[in-house]
């Protein structure tokens, strides 16, 4: 039984099998609806386990940057008179450009990649969704 204060909870076989069109093959629409189900939610993992790498990269960098940040601290210490400080000053900031260019570029790529698995998940559903749906109006036409 539904729980009416869901919106979400109902049983899609249910109506459908109450839906009688004559000569259309309900079962194998159910059946279709069923895998598009699965492939949502497999496209929903995908993109939930892309995000936790994210996420778990992010707090990897971070750690880094802390790793970093005293180690350029102990840097600038031990420099001597004041261009010595400025020469180290800019390699660090040079330093800290380039590593934070690469981390960009590697979280970029991860949030696309895990873009395109799910886009890819859903998008072959559909085509063979489509597919199954004009097998079953062949079959009904017969």
């Amino acid at each position: 039984m539904a729980d009416p204060r869901n919106p979400f909870d109902f049983d899609f076989a249910r109506m459908m099998g109450d839906l009688r069109v004559p000569g259309l093959d309900m079962q194998s629409l159910i059946e279709s609806q069923r895998r598009n189900f699965e492939a949502l939610t497999r496209a929903s993992q995908q993109a939930a386990e892309g995000a936790r790498a994210v996420a778990e990269r992010q707090t990897a960098i971070v750690r880094e940057a802390m790793e970093e940040s005293t180690r350029a601290l102990s840097a600038l210490g031990a420099a001597g008179d004041p261009a010595e400080k400025a020469s180290v000053q800019a390699d660090l900031v040079k330093q800290a450009f380039e590593r934070n260019m690469a981390n960009l570029r590697e979280l970029s790529e991860m949030v696309a990649k895990t873009q395109s698995e799910s886009l890819e998940t859903l998008n072959t559903r559909f085509a063979a969704g489509l597919d199954e749906f004009k097998q079953v109006v062949a079959r009904a036409k017969k």
